[in-house]
């Protein structure tokens, strides 16, 4: 298990709200557009200017960047029709590595 900050945590589990809501169909849960307005807002903060403002790696820095952000709607299409929860719930709050991401260290 990896140790990060509460803030990390925090937007980490925003932003895998907000990637989790545009790969599934909604259901009906206590809050479930307090949650949603949540994760679109951390995500439209730190992800839509390389993934896009609809998660199809669009964004407006996308023309700077090296590797080229990934269309997050694709995601469970490329697993074989499932959403991959616990991978993107991985890469969002750190303990998995994505390329594209760079070093979660923080520079000395």
């Amino acid at each position: 298990m990896c140790d990060h900050q509460s803030t990390l945590q925090s937007m980490s589990s925003a932003l895998l709200i907000a990637l989790v809501c545009w790969a599934m169909p909604l259901h009906s849960w206590a809050q479930e557009d307090e949650i949603i307005a949540g994760g679109k807002i951390k995500y439209q903060h730190y992800c839509a200017n390389c993934h896009g403002a609809t998660g199809k790696g669009d964004g407006e820095m996308v023309t700077l960047m090296v590797i080229k952000p990934a269309n997050l709607t694709h995601l469970s299409k490329q697993n074989k029709g499932e959403f991959p929860f616990w991978r993107v719930y991985r890469a969002i709050d750190g303990c998995e590595i994505v390329r594209g991401h760079g070093s979660r260290e923080m520079p000395l």
